[in-house]
C-alpha cells in the first residue's frame, strides 16, 4: 500500500504473506485460516540514487518459490 500526506511525503506499507504452519494456528477457525493465509514473503529493492524502494512479494506454491530469477525448493525429508 502506497500512502502519502498533504505535503507530498510517501510511505509503503506492505504484507506479503505468512511463513508459519496453519496446522498450529489456534486463534481463527483453520478453514479460514487456510483460506485467506498465504504462504510466502517478500523482497525489496531500493534504488539507492532516488532512495524508492520498490517491493516484491514471493508467493510458496507446493514448496517452491522464486527469488530473482531462481528457483528455491524445500528439500524432501531426510531419511534417518
Amino acid at each position: 500500500m502506497l500512502e502519502g500526506n498533504c505535503t507530498g511525503e510517501q510511505k509503503v506499507a506492505a504484507q506479503f504473506g505468512w511463513l508459519g504452519d496453519v496446522e498450529q494456528i489456534d486463534y481463527m477457525a483453520r478453514a479460514k485460516a487456510r483460506k485467506d493465509w498465504t504462504l510466502g514473503f517478500g523482497v525489496s529493492y531500493m534504488d539507492r540514487q532516488t532512495g524508492h524502494t520498490f517491493f516484491t512479494p514471493v508467493p510458496i506454491v507446493d514448496g517452491r518459490c522464486v527469488v530473482n530469477g531462481k528457483l528455491y525448493k524445500v528439500p524432501g525429508k531426510r531419511k534417518r
